[in-house]
């Protein structure tokens, strides 16, 4: 047998065991979807949540410096200036994190504005989690 033809012959086992493979992994993923086999995975929850009113809020906003917690609770959004500029952080925002230039940081909620000003900072945004490290 020549080079060729055993590397044809490789070849082809090769795609043939793939083939079963997937065959298999069809057949796992249907058996599951009829609910005989593994059980399903719970829906996935609403990334935004929303107060009484209806309105979209975030799930908790924290803004705190090693000695002081400035804001703890949900807030509609909350602003803040990083090198490229101000921004805003709305509920449904994607994962985030920036360092903060001296600024001011606004949270809003349903009963007003609560300002702060900062010399630097660092905000992370997660699943509608947003955390303010200052004076770092």
């Amino acid at each position: 047998m020549s080079d060729d033809e055993a590397t044809k012959k490789a070849s082809q086992a090769a795609r043939k065991a793939a083939q079963e493979k997937l065959k298999a992994e069809l057949a796992s993923q249907s058996t599951q979807q009829n609910g005989s086999a593994a059980p399903k995975k719970p829906a996935k929850e609403s990334r935004i949540s929303v107060d009484e009113k209806g309105q979209p809020t975030l799930k908790q906003v924290k803004v705190y410096s090693p000695f002081r917690v400035y804001f703890d609770g949900p807030a509609h959004s909350i602003s803040a200036a990083n090198k490229t500029g101000p921004f805003d952080i709305l509920p449904g925002h994607k994962n985030f994190m920036t360092l903060l230039d001296p600024c001011e940081v606004s949270v809003r909620t349903d009963k007003g504005e609560q300002r702060f000003t900062i010399a630097r900072g660092i905000m992370h945004v997660r699943r509608n989690l947003v955390t303010v490290f200052l004076d770092v």
